[in-house]
């Protein structure tokens, strides 16, 4: 007897004196749903259980969750039944069924050719007799994510706008084209053929009189990377609504055009940093051509002093978003004398500064230390940085990473330099250390390196596994293949890559070993190393899952988050309904103070703000894994994703768009939005503190 059967059970038992009141009629549908989320948690598609319910139920809302479930499961044998489900007669059936096939489209292991084809004809024959606004624009979603040629040269035919219209709210057709258009953007930046037809019809939108489809258009012209969109990308530079204009400052630096110097320069001084940051980018990539002598992207570089220099006074989401900007990237020798000045000006501001001003100077000084370690290729600048603020590990982890960039790598002064750190106490300097060696091809690193094939930590060990295949050390094959048989899902990836390269005795054994894997993603890469070793395609069996995370109780719809950080709090409305597990997971370990303390290791200007990684260098989690909970929602300014490495692995690391990101849909865990406090991250960097998450009942 089920739990829920016990009140009437006792009951009857008991035989009470008065007459029990009628129980309320079991909803048959909610039980089917709650079964359909237990077996799709569980990846179980093991005896048909979710196709039957998808196509067979009486009740659509189960034939509809049954779908989002296979959608989920990404188990490419569905595909058939998938496409047979875009012909159901509910249109929120057949909305379900895009969404899915969209997803089987995306997923983590290769997809056959004729699997993709399979679900781009369904596609193309539901969209094009489709009668219902919601199901139709999932079926233009999932045309983009199959981007087989047709599927693109119908998206190409959607961009029509109804005629003698322009797109705005007065028409609803008018999202159509909207979301063809984006559905095109986020194909061409997937490197698929989107045709050059799409050009007038993406220009047409890029005129709309809503920002939001403006940004559509200038989005997929940004993303085809076509010197015909130049004119439009410059004009639109100037737009009113600051994400078109990065969106447009994106386009026109990754042209990379010298005549576009001037244009990107005065982008510089755009209001908004988002917007600043990306033309940094392209005056970095311009600068990095310039022949020796006067340069004159580099001078405009110097145009940032001024944000430096300001710092204490300026609003924190203006100023450092293109300075973090110039220091992540890959700043050539010609504008070293700008990252020199920069760091003085950042000094100088932050003497009378606030504690938080203080703090992000000091950070972004050793981000732009390590910019210059990358030009010499050795540490340096970086054993000093941070105004005695930044901790040794993270300084030494920052050099470390830049010099394992730098041009000049080969040299025999890093190579000496290496050895201490390779046995650093703290295993992320140990790691780090060991990711320079590969661009060195060393091999007298070598007898340093096999050591760490033992080593306590698996991210040391992932790390000298990736240098010794680098610098050809074929006599680590055996600690590498030992290594292998144990390899868990944050590093399996590393060790199948040495497979691959080294095709070691044993090789096959534990690949298949893997195959019975409960993570996809081990899966996923054992049959990756078969069709390799092979040379013929081997499919990752669809297996059920092991519950990994300890229980956690659902989160109560209308509860927020609020994340306290030195800039301000941020509040989070958690995506209850959508994401109820990865949700209910976060918010116990919110509870446990898990979360309290660490940082945010990443910060992207423009891009994404992350954290939660109790190592602090972006290979930590919790010890468990979580099931990818993907649903139709978009990554918008604000929305609040689950990091992954692969399929199925996400933990306890989340990060906030700082601006859409539709390339992130149907691949990343939605767990929430960001609901107030996005100024706090517009003004982060590398390093804030996540000082702590507050679980807000309603």
């Amino acid at each position: 007897m089920r739990v829920r059967d016990w009140g009437v059970f006792v009951s009857i038992a008991l035989g009470c004196a008065t007459a029990p009141s009628k129980p309320p009629p079991t909803d048959f549908a909610a039980v089917e749903r709650a079964r359909i989320a237990e077996l799709e948690l569980a990846r179980d598609t093991r005896g048909e259980v979710l196709v039957s319910r998808a196509r067979l139920h009486a009740d659509p809302t189960v034939r509809a969750r049954a779908l989002l479930a296979l959608g989920r499961v990404q188990d490419l044998s569905t595909a058939p039944k998938v496409a047979e489900a875009l012909t159901d007669p509910v249109p929120a059936v057949r909305g379900a069924a895009a969404f899915a096939a969209g997803e089987l489209a995306l997923a983590w292991e290769p997809v056959p050719d004729e699997t993709r084809a399979l679900l781009a004809q369904a596609l193309l024959d539901a969209e094009a007799k489709e009668t219902d606004a919601t199901a139709r624009l999932l079926e233009v979603d999932a045309l983009g994510r199959v981007r087989t040629p047709a599927a693109l040269e119908r998206l190409t035919l959607l961009l029509a706008v109804p005629t003698g219209q322009r797109a705005d709210e007065t028409d609803p057709r008018s999202e159509v084209p909207v979301r063809a258009a984006i559905a095109l953007g986020v194909a061409a930046r997937a490197k698929a053929p989107v045709p050059d037809s799409a050009r007038p019809g993406l220009e047409r939108l890029s005129g709309a009189l809503l920002a939001p489809y403006r940004w559509a258009g200038v989005y997929a012209l940004a993303q085809m990377k076509t010197p015909a969109a130049r004119p439009l990308l410059l004009g639109a530079l100037r737009d009113d609504d600051p994400e078109v204009r990065a969106i447009a400052a994106k386009g026109v630096s990754d042209l990379a055009l010298a005549e576009d110097t001037a244009a990107l320069r005065a982008v510089l001084r755009d209001l908004d940093g988002r917007v600043a940051a990306e033309a940094v980018r392209g005056l970095v990539t311009l600068a990095s051509r310039c022949a020796p002598g006067p340069c004159t992207p580099a001078e405009a570089l110097g145009e940032l002093d001024a944000r430096a220099a300001g710092l204490g006074a300026a609003s924190l989401p203006q100023a450092v978003p293109p300075l973090l900007a110039l220091a992540q990237a890959p700043v050539p020798e010609s504008a070293r004398r700008v990252l020199v000045r920069l760091r003085t000006s950042l000094r100088a501001s932050a003497e009378t500064a606030p504690d938080a001003v203080r703090a992000t100077a000091a950070w972004l000084d050793c981000r732009m230390a390590a910019a210059e370690d990358r030009q010499r290729g050795w540490l340096d600048e970086t054993l000093r940085c941070g105004h005695d603020r930044v901790p040794e590990v993270r300084r030494l982890r920052l050099g470390l990473e830049a010099v394992a960039a730098s041009p000049r790598l080969a040299e025999a002064r890093v190579q000496k330099t290496l050895l201490p750190f390779l046995a650093h106490a703290s295993p992320q300097i140990r790691a780090a250390a060991a990711a320079v060696v590969p661009g060195t091809k060393a091999p007298e690193l070598t007898p340093a390196l096999r050591p760490l094939l033992q080593d306590q930590d698996p991210i040391v060990r992932a790390s000298a596994v990736e240098a010794l295949v680098a610098v050809g050390d074929r006599a680590s094959a055996p600690g590498i293949l030992g290594g292998a048989r144990t390899a868990t899902v944050d590093v399996v990836t590393t060790y199948a890559e040495a497979l691959i390269k080294l095709k070691p005795e044993g090789a096959a054994g534990v690949a298949r070993q893997w195959l019975g894997s409960p993570q996809a993603h081990v899966r996923h890469e054992g049959a990756r190393v078969l069709t390799a070793l092979e040379s013929t395609p081997v499919r990752a069996p669809a297996l059920p899952a092991k519950a990994e995370a300890p229980s956690a109780p659902p989160l109560v719809q209308g509860s927020l988050w609020r994340i306290e950080t030195a800039h301000g709090p941020v509040v989070i409305a958690p995506d209850v309904e959508d994401a109820p597990v990865t949700v209910a997971q976060l918010s116990r370990l919110a509870r446990e103070g898990y979360f309290r303390g660490l940082t945010f290791h990443r910060v992207v200007p423009d891009f994404v703000v992350q954290g939660g990684d109790p190592r602090g260098d972006g290979e930590g989690g919790p010890g468990f894994t979580l099931p990818c909970e993907v649903s139709p929602r978009t990554y918008l300014r604000g929305t609040v994703g689950m990091a992954l490495a692969g399929k199925d692995t996400g933990g306890s690391q989340l990060f906030v768009s700082l601006s859409p990101q539709p390339h992130l849909d149907g691949r990343y865990t939605i767990i929430g939005t960001v609901v107030s406090g996005m100024e706090a991250l517009d003004g982060m960097v590398e390093g804030d503190t996540l000082s702590d998450w507050v679980v807000l009942s309603p």
